[in-house]
Order: structure tokens, then sequence, then C-alpha cells
């Protein structure tokens, strides 16, 4: 018990004054140059339509991991909402595009690798097909669990608690910029941020069960609003670091 709230102490004490704890990592930047050729941007979000609420055990199979349903969720005014002004402020004319094949896929991908690569054909596709200068990618990214720090991985966005620590609310994403016409990655970075939530965000259900969980009111209400900053945040903080 004692080695569990030191380590419990540790992960808070590790979160800055804003409440979360904010990382990025490798990237590459769209240049100015380029970026004073391109006129018209799409923009497309993979990132998966439903919250993750996992708990991890001692083991995966103890673990659970399940698929948060909350009213009023909408992932697509999370992503865009941060995505598109940024663009537009920039001098871009935006146009959000549809999710098709390989994208589509993407959204409901497994945990095991991001699909950066993977869907890069795709982008350079819909891109084409929609007549602009270049593609913005925004998905989910997969790390080592920095969240609850286990032996496990995380992905996308989420409510995470392990078997010694209190509940966190997290993200981590990868944004990309393509090129259309000449079909090469301009800009790519990727970023995760953590931030502690309220026990009151945690039911004991969640660690017996996995698929969908209808998350109810007030619960569902709180928990959005967290996830609605955190996820945000770090998208708009992967945007600037790929030089968006």
């Amino acid at each position: 018990m004692h080695a569990m709230l030191i380590r419990f102490l540790i992960l808070t004490a590790l979160l800055p004054a804003l409440g979360g704890c904010l990382m990025g990592t490798a990237q590459s930047r769209v240049t100015s140059d380029y970026a004073a050729q391109v006129k018209q941007v799409g923009v497309i979000s993979v990132l998966s339509s439903h919250p993750n609420i996992s708990f991890l055990s001692t083991s995966a199979m103890d673990s659970h991991f399940a698929a948060a349903m909350l009213d009023g969720w909408d992932i697509d005014r999370v992503a865009y909402g941060r995505l598109v002004p940024r663009l537009q402020h920039k001098g871009y004319t935006v146009k959000i595009l549809p999710r098709t094949g390989a994208l589509a896929a993407a959204q409901q991908s497994d945990w095991r690798l991001p699909l950066a690569d993977s869907i890069e054909n795709a982008a350079y596709a819909a891109g084409k097909a929609a007549g602009v200068d270049m593609v913005v990618v925004v998905e989910a990214q997969v790390e080592d669990d920095f969240v609850t720090h286990t032996n496990q991985r995380v992905r996308g966005y989420g409510l995470q608690r392990a078997f010694d620590t209190g509940p966190f609310v997290y993200a981590t994403v990868m944004v990309g910029a393509f090129d259309v016409e000449r079909e090469f990655v301009v800009g790519r970075a990727d970023g995760a941020m953590v931030k502690a939530a309220d026990d009151s965000l945690w039911d004991t259900d969640y660690e017996q069960r996995g698929g969908p969980i209808k998350v109810a009111p007030p619960t569902a209400s709180a928990l959005l609003e967290q996830l609605e900053q955190v996820l945000g945040d770090v998208i708009g903080v992967a945007a600037q670091e790929a030089g968006l």
C-alpha cells in the first residue's frame, strides 16, 4: 500500500500547475517557403468516434478496454474546431474531406501500431479528389503507457486507470501534412497529454467488463469536458510542432 501511494504521489507531482503533463516527440515542420505556395488545404480526422475507457491490470489478460458512449460527444467538432481555425488564420482555404477507404479503416484500427505511413496514399487520393494542395490528417498515436506507467500501450484518447493508480484523462495523437501533387510528407508531429481525473469519473464496473459502456450523466458531462480540453490542447500543440 505504501509503495502504491508513493507511486501515485510521484505521478501527480509531475503534473504542472496547469493540470496536465504535455509531451512532444520526433517531428518535421512545414517550412515557411513551402507554406507560401499552399492555397487550399484539406483536413481529415481519423480519430476514433468514441473515447477509450481502459483498466490496466498486472497483465494484459486481466485488463479491460471499452469504448465510452457519451451523449454530446462529437470528435469532429473537437478535432476540426482546433485545426480549421488555425489553418484559416494562416490564410489557407480549408475543406473538411470525407473519410473513405483506408482513412475510414484507420479510424477503426487496433492498438498495435500508429498508421501514419499506411494512410499516406489514401491522403493523397483524397486530396486529389478534392483539388487541394495539401492534406492535413489528425490520427491516433500509439505510445508506451505514459498515463499509468504499466508495461502495456495506450492509443488515441480516453479515461484510464491502472490497478494501483487513480484515474487519468489522456490523449496521444499525430498530425501530418501531405503534399498532394508531389506526394511527400511536408510536416509531421505527435504529442501526448495526461491529466489527473477526479475519482468520481471512475466506476468500478469499468474494471470488470469490455465492450461499449454507456456513461451516465452527470459523470458523462464532466468526462466530456475534461476530454475535450485535453484532446483539443494536444491537437493544437501537435499541429504547432508540425508547423501548421
